[in-house]
């Protein structure tokens, strides 16, 4: 007998062949003894060999194995190494989908090996979902049913070996339990389109002839478990169109289609006729609520405003014209569709008022006066007087009109403008004073003394701010002197003069100027001859 080797947990036999000329026999067969005999080995013999089988052996059966006869003995010694188990076949990455069983498989190089399963890093132990397997070579992991927790990796390892692969757990498409369904609704009508879809938490997008819709004033966008829903307010003809309701994996579509109504008009407009000031109301009654309408005055569309109020209730439209004008008179005119009616407004004419009359002004000499009054009605025709009689526009007076305002103005007043003016409105008149004062009236170069012989001319001026419009006076030792035979009292812009001819002695005196308040004087000396 040799040396002999084996691996693990594998079979060994030990065969030796006998020399015929030294086996003892007995009873025609020979007789050995096999050393060292071991729990789960057997002895067989055939033909002069004798073999001692160790079944799974392991590292305790090491050692030195001897048979022995009655006249001879061998012995040899059995090494038993480790198992070299190798990967035949790899565990693979696995995409599944949620409730459905996913199974992993490793096939090794030898059977009946121990090996353990980990995902995630934590040691798998058999439960309900957890089912691991062992057939020969191949182990197995079967994980059922699914969720989206599973999602990991997942490892397998024994006798230092490792691999390990990719677990993908997907959600299960989405598919629609109810799809949308075709409508035809009248317009006006507020219309819900609803879906259902296979789970609660799938996003989903709604579509109208491939353009996103977005919720807004007439667009709401809601999520009801399940359900999928999308209600429209109010439809008009251009929410007609398809419809889409799109989860990504599956979509579904319906066509919208909203008809016209048919307006009739149940109650016409009737004629309305109100006083100047008041309110008019009109009335019209349709076939059905909800129905856009628009109202017209005498060809032109009518919009609310401060004075204008339209309003809808149910089926009656209503509008009305608060404060009416002469003006708002005509044709009222109701449209609907194509359903229409008309009416008459007819005013009852105010008599012309003159709300604010004139007031008195006074004025200074040169300057403009305005005289405004206000009268009730922006149309009114006035006409303006002075003293009974009629002015007309021109460059001294100037004559305009602003809605209710009349308004006079009187260029360069003096003092022959002086008098009492009158607005006319026909109806009523309104009468005010105009006072014109004199403008501030200055010297600004006195008289000289003047020194004349006998019967020489005598000459005194002076100089004033302004031209004065009314004549001035003059005086020679406090008499007034009066234009005459060798008297001239001369003016030339602002420089008054006094000229005295045919002097005398006599005439020697105070000369005194007097224009307003301005005044002046100086001393006339007349020599003898």
């Amino acid at each position: 007998m040799g040396r002999s080797g084996g691996y693990g947990d594998g079979p060994v036999a030990i065969r030796q062949r006998l020399d015929p000329a030294k086996r003892p026999r007995c009873g025609g067969c020979a007789r050995e003894w096999w050393c060292r005999p071991q729990t789960g080995s057997s002895c067989s013999g055939t033909a002069g060999v004798r073999a001692l089988t160790i079944a799974a052996a392991t590292g305790a059966d090491r050692g030195t194995y001897r048979c022995e006869t009655l006249h001879d003995w061998t012995q040899a010694k059995l090494s038993v190494e480790p198992r070299r188990v190798t990967l035949r076949k790899a565990l693979v990455d696995v995409d599944a989908v949620e409730q459905e069983a996913a199974t992993f498989l490793v096939e090794l190089s030898h059977p009946d090996v121990e090996g353990q399963w980990i995902k995630d890093g934590v040691r798998v132990k058999a439960c309900g979902s957890r089912r691991v397997s062992v057939a020969g070579r191949v182990h197995g992991l079967t994980l059922s049913p699914l969720t989206l927790d599973d999602t990991g990796t997942i490892a397998f390892q024994s006798d230092g070996i490792r691999c390990s692969a990719r677990l993908t757990v997907r959600e299960p498409p989405v598919t629609f339990l109810k799809p949308l369904q075709d409508l035809r609704v009248p317009e006006t009508t507020v219309v819900t389109l609803e879906c259902e879809l296979s789970r609660p938490n799938a996003p989903a997008r709604w579509y109208k002839n491939d353009w996103e819709l977005k919720p807004g004033q007439n667009v709401r966008i809601y999520t009801l478990g399940k359900k999928r829903v999308v209600q429209l307010g109010r439809c008009g003809l251009e929410e007609s169109g398809i419809y889409t309701c799109d989860v990504g994996d599956s979509k579904t579509s319906a066509k919208l289609e909203v008809y016209e109504r048919e307006i009739v008009i149940t109650k016409p407009l009737e004629d309305v006729e109100v006083r100047e000031n008041g309110n008019a109301v009109f009335v019209c009654e349709v076939s059905h609520e909800g129905v856009k309408s628009e109202w017209w005055k005498n060809g032109e569309k009518v919009n609310s405003n401060n004075c204008v109020k339209i309003r809808q209730e149910g089926n009656k439209h209503f509008l009305l014209i608060c404060g009416v004008r002469d003006e708002d008179a005509g044709q009222i005119r109701f449209t609907a569709k194509d359903a229409e009616c008309t009416a008459n407004l007819h005013v009852e004419e105010l008599p012309i008022k003159i709300v604010k009359p004139l007031r008195d002004k006074t004025a200074l000499e040169k300057h403009r006066v305005i005289l405004e009054c206000t009268v009730s009605k922006p149309r009114a025709q006035v006409r303006w007087l002075r003293g009974g009689q009629e002015l007309e526009a021109g460059d001294k007076y100037q004559i305009s009109s602003e809605d209710c305002y009349r308004k006079l103005v009187i260029h360069g007043i003096t003092l022959q403008d002086e008098d009492t003016y009158t607005c006319d409105a026909f109806e009523d008149r309104s009468s005010a004073r105009v006072l014109v004062e004199e403008q501030a009236i200055l010297v600004v170069r006195d008289l000289q003394d003047v020194e004349v012989t006998a019967p020489g001319e005598a000459r005194l001026e002076c100089e004033l701010s302004v031209q004065v419009m009314r004549a001035p006076q003059w005086s020679l030792d406090g008499r007034l002197l009066a234009r005459g035979p060798g008297v001239r009292m001369e003016t030339a812009g602002t420089v008054q003069r006094l000229v005295l001819t045919d002097t005398s002695p006599a005439m020697s005196g105070l000369v005194k100027f007097t224009a307003g308040k301005a005044r002046s004087s100086a001393q006339l000396t007349v020599k003898a001859e």
